[in-house]
């Protein structure tokens, strides 16, 4: 055991704290970061806690994740400021490898790939028809070396709507230098492929091929040209070539967010075969106040903590506001949901009192009886 540890210890190369610039709701920002084997763990932001965590995880041979362990050695040394340290596993390995260290299931929407015209044989037939429908509607998709002139088509895709899926589009309007820029990353290593119409491209999707595994970095369609349907033809296009690369799998994000199964995003990937494949999250405090945000969930995200009707209603008047629309116009009016909405957080005072026995066991003083008097607890422990 102590020559295996002293192996692994061996491997593990850290630096002291160093920054990397990373894209924050489409801004490039420069971040606090430490060097861990092969690769960054930066610090940011996780829920309402400060987090370590690999930089671009997904793009990653799961054979060079770092154990977690490793990463809390690293940051403690390097005095990054952070609460927790939050590693995942490779979904193809769904039991827990490091079972003493605290952890989570977090989902991935993969296709396991067997061969191409399997995969397409399995297709329900509504969808092998839209599929069809693109080719037939004069939708041309073609495999291109990243230039200045797709990331112009990129451009074009990015600046044709300001809102996209009832939210502020963070790419809209960004000159042509910072889309090329930003686009471009792991290039060497990527499938660039588009859909034309009439010359123009109407959709994109990049796939980046690592580890084994051709995993679905950004795909986005024009919503003017949505019923030539580009993008079955572009995820088709991309089992092709990852079937091509004889990749086990292709992936595309998460399977399932914020507990939304139902959502259109959902649907998509359920139509092209897109399975929930389970991993381990492992999420280690590193701190106090780490401790008790896992214990209360703090590092899942205000959402997780508020009751599912206020925050279908949140997202329903984030939606109109981003649209535009005046509250003439609306059915939808805040004011009056008011009521409703304090009837459905009713629950949330009683949830500050089922965590006073956590208050008192990670802090000398009284249980929260407030959400105010909750945030200013969970300020103290920075």
């Amino acid at each position: 055991m102590r020559s295996a540890s002293r192996d692994r210890n061996s491997k593990m190369m850290t630096s002291l704290k160093d920054q990397e610039k990373i894209s924050i709701r489409g801004q490039v920002r420069g971040v606090d970061s430490v060097r861990v084997g092969s690769v960054s763990v930066i610090a940011g932001k996780r829920g309402m806690l400060r987090a370590a965590f690999v930089k671009d995880e997904d793009f990653v041979a799961p054979s060079d994740l770092p154990h977690p362990e490793d990463v809390v050695s690293a940051v403690t040394k390097s005095k990054l400021k952070v609460d927790v340290v939050v590693v995942g596993q490779d979904f193809r390995r769904p039991q827990p490898l490091y079972e003493n260290l605290s952890h989570e299931i977090d989902n991935v929407a993969g296709i396991e790939l067997a061969g191409y015209e399997e995969w397409l044989k399995g297709l329900s037939q509504s969808t092998r028809r839209n599929v069809r429908l693109a080719e037939r509607r004069g939708v041309e998709i073609r495999v291109s070396d990243y230039s200045e002139e797709f990331a112009s088509g990129i451009k074009g895709v990015d600046d044709e709507c300001s809102v996209r899926q009832g939210r502020p589009f963070w790419h809209y309007g960004k000159p042509l230098t910072a889309v090329f820029q930003e686009n471009g990353t792991y290039r060497d290593s990527s499938d660039f492929i588009g859909a034309y119409y009439n010359g123009e491209m109407i959709g994109f999707i990049k796939v980046v091929n690592v580890g084994g595994l051709s995993r679905i970095m950004q795909i986005l369609g024009m919503t003017t040209h949505f019923d030539k349907k580009p993008m079955f033809a572009l995820v088709v296009k991309a089992v092709e070539l990852a079937c091509a690369r004889e990749a086990t799998h292709l992936t595309y994000c998460k399977y399932e967010y914020d507990g939304q199964p139902d959502s259109t995003i959902a649907e998509f990937k359920r139509r092209l075969s897109f399975e929930k494949y389970e991993y381990p999250l492992y999420v280690v405090p590193v701190n106090a106040k780490g401790r008790l945000g896992v214990r209360m969930g703090a590092h899942k995200g205000l959402g997780a903590l508020l009751p599912q009707p206020v925050i279908d209603r949140a997202r329903r008047l984030r939606e109109r506001i981003c649209r535009g629309r005046s509250s003439s116009r609306s059915s939808f009016c805040f004011a009056d949901s008011l009521p409703k909405i304090a009837a459905s957080t009713c629950g949330f005072s009683l949830m500050l009192e089922r965590l006073a026995s956590s208050w008192q066991m990670e802090c000398s003083i009284p249980p929260a009886r407030s959400f105010n008097q909750f945030k200013m607890y969970f300020r103290c422990l920075d």
